[in-house]
């Protein structure tokens, strides 16, 4: 069924000014309930605030700090910081802007498919899975990058749907505008927005029988027009051995500790048992379905003998899901903790393939395919793109879910509110009523969601971290040291002065106000290797480093669990040999025990002085 809203904006807010206003109060309140809380600092974040403060200071973006993505994100926060000031508020603005972008996107890419209601409830599921969770956030995020690059992206999407709706080929200006803008934040998330737009110009190509030779001028020439000047001036000011050997910006010479962190994240290192962790999403997706298919029939007993056939249909899903599941886990050892979504790799191919066989059959027959249709193999393309990072670990915990699954979450409760019913039930107002039940369990779901994440939060984050440029409120484990290693590096060196923070958590030198001397804001196993790390060491020397930070942050997604002890030993034995143990910073709960060591699970900082 058609639900799609007038593409007019005026109309959009009328007609949908009441669920807007119920999605602003209920992001308000999460905001609310999660107030100062979405910092994690040891989340890659130090590097985020940190950055654009170094440009600022006159440093350069990949000859002076490596970098892993695009310019836009740092220079851009260092605009922000040179008209508003060196605050974490600034940033958090930024993030939650960005976050009322996404969600109204997110809002208006659901209405080309689905009712106010639906809607309503999906782009509701995005504020709590990914925008306002207990995990990670838009506020805050682990990469500006990856929060610019998906307003960008999402903008390119929506264009892209104007096109399919209307056919005026001058919307690929707007395309390709914000294709070049994603390139400029995150080189790898943008290339999903670039095969999306390639998929619809090929259904064009299928559908019409013509070159979209006109679409593919305005979207060169817009997208170029971004792309060419920016990497173009980077290339000319840089070296490109700096870019290849210094940087992973073009996805060269990446680590080999990398990319086994990324065959973690993608589930690959756990094969096949990640296999059937997201083939058990399936068996997730039949319990949702099931679920909703009984409380329709509840709902519409006694208005007909329907009913009964609702009732069999939730009974045999739900049932066929709950013992698929749990062979899942007796058998396959996968995790319990999993959601529909973990299918996503399965599920996706499946639409996506259809819509390619009807385009293909009303093409024969000279029918025109429906926008509907096509409307949702976009969004299934780019969801299965965005999730190829995770292909088989798709969760909906994580500092990467916000980036991965806001799209792919429209298209499962497309999959849930519409696909699944009319597969099942032919009568409408039966599937009425299976689609109320769903709205009710989504939106149960969805408050539990939101009321968990805010009780987590306030629960575990009590310790207010403050310094002049901004505070944040975090769990006492990591709050106690870092303030008083703030206080510490401030009271032992002068301003201006260099800090060295190893192996990451350069949020204390964004707090203390202290420079940081290497060009890697984030040490990690890989990143200081061979030749590197006698660079680091001469870094270190030429800055005349007094006081050296190492943090106890265990890293075995990458390979190496311990600095110091599994990586990077030579410029530990440099700095015991030039240093000595000066201060040590733990939780208040530790104290008095002896303290832990290097590589055990409790967070603590060493401060250690030149000799």
């Amino acid at each position: 069924m058609n639900h799609q809203a007038p593409i007019n904006l005026r109309d959009l807010f009328r007609e949908d000014r009441k669920a807007l206003i119920a999605l602003a109060i209920f992001f308000i309140a999460n905001l609310v309930g999660t107030w100062q809380r979405w910092t994690q600092p040891l989340i890659s974040q130090g590097r985020e605030v940190s950055t654009p403060a170094r440009i600022l200071n006159g440093e350069k973006l990949y000859t002076d700090i490596q970098s892993v993505f695009g310019p836009f994100a740092p220079y851009f926060n260092a605009s922000l910081y040179k008209v508003f000031g060196i605050d974490l508020s600034v940033l958090k603005i930024s993030g939650a802007l960005c976050a009322i972008i996404i969600l109204v996107t997110i809002y208006w890419i659901s209405r080309r498919l689905m009712s106010v209601w639906k809607s309503t409830a999906a782009t509701a599921a995005v504020i709590v899975i990914c925008a306002l969770k207990s995990t990670a956030n838009y506020i805050q995020p682990y990469s500006f990058a990856a929060l610019y690059c998906l307003v960008f992206s999402l903008a390119a999407m929506a264009f892209l749907l104007v096109y399919l709706q209307t056919g005026k080929k001058r919307n690929f200006l707007w395309v390709g505008l914000f294709l070049g803008l994603s390139a400029t934040a995150k080189l790898d998330s943008a290339l999903v927005v670039l095969v999306t737009i390639i998929a619809v110009l090929l259904l064009d190509v299928m559908e019409h029988r013509r070159l979209p030779l006109k679409e593919f001028l305005y979207l060169s020439v817009s997208a170029l027009a971004i792309v060419c000047p920016i990497y173009g001036y980077i290339m000319l000011t840089t070296p490109l051995s700096v870019l290849l050997k210094n940087n992973y910006i073009f996805l060269f010479n990446i680590p080999s500790q990398v990319l086994h962190f990324n065959r973690i994240l993608s589930g690959l290192a756990k094969w096949p048992t990640s296999f059937w962790f997201s083939l058990s999403g399936v068996a997730m997706l039949m319990i949702w379905a099931g679920t909703g298919a009984l409380l329709g029939a509840l709902i519409s007993y006694r208005k007909g003998d329907q009913w009964r056939e609702l009732l069999g249909i939730g009974a045999i899903l739900l049932a066929g899901g709950l013992i698929w599941r749990e062979i899942s886990i007796l058998i396959f050892q996968t995790s319990p903790n999993n959601t529909p979504f973990a299918s996503a790799i399965f599920i996706l191919p499946v639409i996506i393939g259809r819509t390619i066989i009807i385009v293909w059959r009303n093409r024969k027959a000279g029918r025109q395919t429906s926008s509907d249709q096509k409307i949702l193999a976009v969004i299934s393309i780019f969801s299965l793109l965005s999730i190829l990072r995770a292909a088989f670990n798709v969760t909906i915990s994580g500092p990467f879910t916000p980036f991965l699954i806001p799209v792919l979450v429209v298209g499962y409760i497309y999959l849930l509110f519409e696909i699944i019913p009319a597969i099942f039930i032919k009568s409408q107002s039966v599937r009425n009523h299976w689609q109320q039940a769903s709205a009710l369990l989504m939106a149960s779901m969805i408050l539990a969601m939101a009321v968990n994440s805010t009780i987590k939060l306030r629960r575990e984050n009590t310790f207010q971290v403050s310094s002049s440029r901004g505070s944040f409120i975090t769990s006492n484990e990591i709050g106690e040291p870092l303030a008083e290693a703030v206080k510490y590096v401030r009271e032992h060196t002068p301003a201006g002065a260099s800090v060295l923070t190893l192996p990451l958590f350069t949020t204390l030198n964004f707090l203390a106000d202290r420079d940081y001397p290497l060009k890697e804001e984030l040490t990690l196993p890989g990143f200081l290797s061979d030749e590197k790390e006698m660079e680091a060491i001469e870094q270190i020397k030429s800055h005349n480093v007094n006081l050296i930070l190492i943090v106890n942050i265990t890293t075995p997604a990458f390979g190496n669990r311990v600095f110091g002890a599994d990586y990077n030993l030579e410029l530990m034995r440099w700095i015991a040999e030039n240093y000595h143990l000066a201060a040590r910073f733990d939780p208040k709960t530790v104290r008095n025990g002896g303290g832990p060591k290097l590589g055990d699970t409790q967070f603590f900082i060493m401060a250690y002085e030149k000799n």
